[in-house]
């Protein structure tokens, strides 16, 4: 959660950046002197909207499962889990937007703020598997299961365990009537 707040957080931060910035990077202005992409507002008036936002965030991420065990969860319904999230956050973003009339937010800044934030969700979450993945093949950060039974069913699953070590599963042993 901590670091999830920390990367929209800089992700808000590359996009004001950015976009402050786009002047230098965008060159489509048809006639000379022309300014077809203006200046933000003061940055003071954009750190009132990022705490709303990182509590918008917070709240969507833990709304689609994302703050729950991923022991078991492959890559994609991670990615999958984030983009609902972004569409949630800009869906209440926008209203929000709307309702309180806030003009000075540019639709460039706030498109480019999700997608940067939703891009950089993905990598850290990637990370975190990925690390969390080799440390449980390690044998680092297991769980220890106790199964009941000992029929076709609990042979299956001790295989299906063993198959996915990086789910950090461990039997310790079997229990039958």
């Amino acid at each position: 959660m901590v670091f999830d707040i920390a990367v929209v957080f800089f992700a808000f931060l590359l996009t004001y950046a950015l976009r402050q910035n786009s002047n230098v990077i965008y060159i489509l202005s048809l006639l000379p002197g022309d300014q077809t992409i203006g200046k933000l507002n003061y940055f003071s008036a954009y750190l009132n909207v990022l705490i709303l936002l990182l509590f918008i965030w917070w709240i969507a991420l833990g709304s689609c499962g994302l703050y729950e065990s991923f022991r078991r969860k492959n890559f994609f319904e991670i990615v999958w889990n984030i983009i609902k999230s972004t569409f949630f956050v800009m869906l209440i973003f926008s209203a929000i937007a709307f309702i309180f009339k806030l003009h000075f937010l540019s639709r460039t800044f706030v498109i480019l703020s999700f997608f940067i934030a939703s891009l950089l969700l993905i990598i850290e979450r990637w990370l975190l598997v990925a690390l969390s993945r080799y440390f449980r093949k390690m044998g680092y950060n297991y769980r220890n299961l106790l199964l009941v039974g000992t029929g076709a069913r609990a042979e299956k699953f001790i295989k299906l365990v063993h198959k996915h070590e990086e789910w950090g599963l461990r039997i310790v042993g079997l229990i039958d009537a």
